[in-house]
């Protein structure tokens, strides 16, 4: 069969439709004759091999002339129509600038579906009656999501190459959102309800935490587990904690701050419990703490150095230590085997001064920067009375001022060795003794 006869062929097959129609009879006989003509003149100018017909747009009709599909192009590309009876464009598949562009309408002339690529992958949307958005798809070299929208409620699904997400909304501003997070290692939910006022939720390998607050990036409060420890914290609205309850690895800790930076925290730890007032630059001005040797209270100056300490000594007995600015005991007084002692330091931080309680009663030393003591105040070793030692700066004594056994005054002085010595004693009255 060759190309003129199957050119023939279809022109024959036309015209036996064109003569079925009754109500245009004689005019589709007309423009049958003209298609035959048409067709014929193609032939005789196509090569003997051709199969095709080529025309810039292709309209297709019912039996009353109305079109029913076109087959055309635009700057893009192809382009197919299709027309219900009514009239309405009701299909269009076209090419867009990344590929293929598909669009139905329903008969009411409203958007029922929409399909096209892009860039990276493609979108499909499916419409509702009221012409709205309802549901889209989409998709990219890196992200995929489905949404839904009715009547203000919403609904998102979203996955990427490093995170997961899900979040549902309504009309009045509430919002529900869970993301799962792959380069973190976590997961997330946040609750918004239309104020703003916001609860978050999340998880990861070693911590966890549930926050509330007018926002997600403001928590007024907060429930935080992290690497084995949990605290409670309260925040004001500039964001400065204000209360703190947790524990750390010794035991539980309290912290009670003020907006202007007073604060109070108490904590237990392995010596026992502590309790400090402070600000924000100096923590612990006023500290409180318990130990195996009992209570301690430390106060501290602008720079946060402790600067005096009253509490219990190894001893069990009471201790005051006042300390100068470079952080070295100034003065201390404590109680040591039921008797009370005071001692004065140097600049060096070495004992100057002593004053307490002995077996004979109370003492009193004075030391020179060697650390040796060079004055002693105390009782006479012979009876009640009182006595005074000096020493030279190598401790040897050389002068003794004591009361005798007859508690008479007497006067020693040595020599630097305090091998040789002389004697003063006062004269005696007569049956007192020799002088």
């Amino acid at each position: 069969m060759n190309t003129h006869q199957t050119h023939e062929q279809r022109i024959q097959s036309l015209e036996r439709q064109l003569i079925q129609s009754r109500r245009h009879q004689r005019l589709l006989v007309g423009v049958g004759g003209l298609a035959m003509v048409g067709m014929a003149t193609m032939a005789a100018t196509l090569p003997r091999n051709a199969d095709v017909l080529q025309a810039t747009r292709l309209e297709i009709v019912d039996q009353n002339g109305s079109l029913m599909a076109a087959v055309g192009s635009d700057q893009n590309g192809g382009r197919v129509d299709l027309w219900n009876a009514s009239g309405g464009n009701v299909l269009r598949a076209a090419v867009n600038g990344h590929g293929g562009d598909i669009a139905l309408w329903n008969n009411l002339g409203a958007t029922a579906l929409g399909a096209y690529t892009t860039e990276s992958g493609a979108t499909l949307g499916l419409w509702n009656g009221q012409d709205q958005r309802a549901i889209t798809l989409t998709s990219s070299d890196t992200t995929a999501s489905i949404s839904t929208k009715m009547g203000g409620h919403s609904a998102e699904l979203a996955a990427s190459d490093h995170l997961a997400m899900t979040s549902i909304a309504n009309p009045g501003g509430a919002r529900a959102m869970l993301g799962a997070s792959g380069a973190l290692n976590s997961v997330d939910m946040t609750l918004q309800g239309p104020g703003g006022t916001t609860v978050t939720m999340s998880a990861a390998h070693d911590q966890g935490s549930i926050s509330l607050g007018p926002s997600r990036l403001s928590p007024a409060a907060a429930l935080i587990s992290e690497n084995g420890t949990a605290r409670f914290e309260t925040r004001h609205e500039n964001g400065q904690l204000t209360t703190m309850i947790g524990h750390e690895a010794d035991g539980g800790i309290l912290t009670l701050n003020h907006t202007d930076g007073q604060h109070l925290t108490g904590m237990a730890t392995a010596e026992g419990g502590q309790l400090q007032l402070g600000t924000n630059q100096n923590p612990a001005a006023v500290a409180l703490l318990g130990s195996p040797n009992g209570g301690r209270l430390d106060l501290t100056n602008g720079q946060a150095n402790t600067v005096s300490t009253l509490g219990a000594d190894d001893t069990q007995g009471g201790l005051l230590q006042l300390r100068n600015q470079g952080q070295q005991i100034a003065a201390a007084m404590s109680t040591a085997k039921d008797a009370g002692a005071l001692t004065l330091m140097d600049k060096r931080g070495q004992r100057a001064f002593a004053m307490g309680v002995g077996p004979a009663g109370g003492i009193m030393n004075l030391v020179n920067e060697r650390g040796v003591p060079v004055v002693l105040l105390g009782q006479s070793p012979d009876n009640q009375g009182g006595a005074i030692i000096v020493n030279n700066q190598g401790g040897n004594q050389v002068v003794a001022i004591t009361c005798d056994v007859e508690n008479a005054g007497a006067i020693r002085v040595m020599d630097s060795e305090a091998q040789k010595y002389n004697t003063l004693l006062p004269r005696r009255r007569p049956g007192m003794g020799s002088p």
